[in-house]
């Protein structure tokens, strides 16, 4: 019976999570007619609606990825018999995989996006590889690409505690990119926009604030099974009172 409940959250409550966020995404750009035809350069429709689909998709498995990596790295105690840090690592690699190939094909949609043509125009994927990297637009977002395959990989190999940390942080970095070419802030010095902390400008900062929703949000997403393990946990006769004495029983 337990086997049966960890299966069903492992496949249906993410493929539930993509679902949910995919038709928000949709709806919100029908209502918006966000995806309306352009009288000029017009990629098509599959561009039009496959390019912020992607981009939802790869904000969430980003968010996914920092929040399982800021539970399992510096908030989540472990004991000598539970498997929570394996578990969370687990989360974040899957997360992390999907946060790269969505990303990848999401360069390739925005390029088309950029160039105005439609996929399957010939010489589509050679000519988004070269102007990647002399466009900014388009290389900012191939450069968190590459951090995602990084943390994607370190995240497979079963990082520790102390490797969650450090992933935690290198994935929280690979957000700074994305802001610096896709912030809303008003403030004439563009990185200023992006970089300033809360309170220090007028402006509305955009890097701290997709930091710290992105890991609240992912967070969010990772703490049920954790959490019940915890409860389980706490509930056995003769369990540790304490969440500090096991979490430093796992040092």
């Amino acid at each position: 019976m337990a086997g049966t409940q960890r299966s069903t959250w492992r496949i249906g409550v993410p493929a539930l999570a993509v679902a949910v966020l995919l038709a928000v995404t949709a709806l919100a750009l029908g209502y918006a007619e966000g995806a309306a035809p352009l009288q000029l350069g017009d990629p098509g429709a599959v561009v039009r609606w496959g390019l912020p689909l992607l981009h939802a998709m790869q904000d969430g498995a980003l968010a996914v990825t920092l929040g399982a990596f800021l539970l399992g790295g510096l908030l989540v105690p472990e004991s000598a018999t539970s498997q929570r840090r394996a578990f969370l690592a687990r989360v974040a690699a899957w997360s992390a995989t999907v946060w790269f190939l969505v990303a990848v094909v999401g360069i390739v949609f925005a390029y088309a996006d950029v160039a105005g043509v439609p996929l399957g125009t010939s010489g589509l994927l050679s000519s988004a590889w070269t102007t990647t990297w002399q466009l900014e637009v388009l290389r900012a977002p191939a450069i968190s690409a590459l951090i995602a395959l990084v943390v994607a990989v370190c995240a497979w190999l079963g990082p520790g505690r102390n490797g969650q940390a450090w992933l935690f942080f290198l994935t929280g970095f690979a957000i700074l990119p994305l802001a610096l070419v896709g912030h809303s802030a008003t403030s004439n010095d563009h990185e200023t926009g992006v970089n300033s902390s809360p309170g220090t400008s007028s402006r509305r900062p955009c890097g701290p604030a997709v930091f710290s929703r992105s890991a609240w949000c992912g967070r969010g997403w990772a703490s049920p099974p954790v959490t019940s393990s915890l409860v389980f946990q706490r509930s056995r006769p003769g369990a540790t009172s304490s969440w500090g004495s096991r979490g430093s029983s796992s040092r």
